[in-house]
């Protein structure tokens, strides 16, 4: 019974892997992804990839802000991403595969694009508003918190 044990405790940690593989050939930079359940908030040079991360089993859309010379871009991939307990996962970001890049003329819708901007990535788009369709951020300005 012992033996048996161990071994269904073996196998249940067959962990599911995930790395991010820019394939950016235009000096494009990958700020931070989010697949399924996982965050990966390294920074991505192109030709690069991103530390091996665990993550589960899942299919979903994998999303990521990009950093093209200072502007910063939301995108998704253009497929649902699947990975199998046990596998390794390559989300791989590249313009061909992502939407949301105007540089290529495939577009967020804008609701698309706040989920990303205001769900996944916060932090990165605190006190801005982006725009799905010119792919522009603007920053907010301060308040006048001065009493009138």
């Amino acid at each position: 019974m012992k033996k048996l044990l161990l071994l269904v405790l073996l196998a249940c940690d067959d962990p599911t892997m995930m790395i991010v593989d820019n394939t950016y050939a235009d000096g494009t930079a990958i700020d931070a992804t989010w697949w399924s359940e996982t965050y990966v908030p390294d920074v991505i040079a192109p030709g690069t990839s991103s530390p091996t991360y665990r993550t589960i089993p899942s299919e979903d859309y994998a999303y990521a802000v990009i950093d093209r010379g200072g502007e910063l871009i939301a995108v998704r991939t253009k497929d649902k991403l699947t990975s199998e307990r046990g596998a390794t996962l390559h989300v791989t970001f590249a313009a061909t595969s992502t939407v949301g890049d105007c540089a290529t003329g495939e577009t967020l819708t804008q609701a698309e694009a706040d989920l990303v901007t205001q769900s996944i990535f916060p932090d990165i788009f605190a006190n801005t508003t982006y725009d799905a369709a010119t792919c522009k951020l603007v920053r907010s300005s301060p308040l006048d918190a001065s009493p009138d």
